[in-house]
């Protein structure tokens, strides 16, 4: 396979899968009310916090991030590595906004303050490490695109 055929079959690749992570992405829905069996006043702030923490991951993972893979992935073509580089580092200090209908929706299902503030800090937590992991995904992609194209502008001199 020469460079250019394996070159074309890369960049197709990478197309159709930033294609599919855009249409994937829809606008977040909102927060699923949390049943009130769930909220246990009894509980111990222990137990709170271990139901908070799966929860809070939980509510980050229904989170898109194909904004991110898309950064990168420009990020990686246009500077290599070290757009890959950058591109992770900005998603690890990017802002998380906590939705506050899901505040409401704690609080109106009458969850504990542990339990809000451990689900907001483990919602947080967790949507960072998507969006790095994301973009360091794409932006590794494009640094393997930045090469190919090199290589192919190389062999066809």
């Amino acid at each position: 396979m020469s460079y250019r055929s394996f070159f074309k079959l890369v960049v197709t690749a990478a197309v159709v899968g930033m294609s599919s992570q855009v249409l994937a992405q829809s606008p977040t829905p909102p927060p699923a009310p949390i049943p009130a069996a769930t909220a246990t006043p009894t509980a111990t702030p222990a137990d709170a916090i271990a139901r908070a923490t799966m929860d809070g991951k939980a509510a980050a993972e229904a989170v898109g991030t194909g904004g991110w893979f898309a950064g990168g992935l420009a990020s990686g073509v246009v500077l290599g590595l070290i757009g890959t580089g950058i591109i992770y580092l900005g998603a690890g200090a990017s802002a998380v906004e906590f939705p506050p209908e899901r505040r409401v929706a704690m609080a109106a299902a009458g969850e504990s303050p542990v339990y809000q503030q451990a689900f907001q800090q483990e919602y947080e937590r967790a949507l960072k490490s998507r969006r790095k992991n994301t973009a360091l995904g794409g932006g590794l992609l494009g640094s393997l695109v930045a090469v190919l194209i090199v290589l192919n502008v190389a062999g066809s001199q």
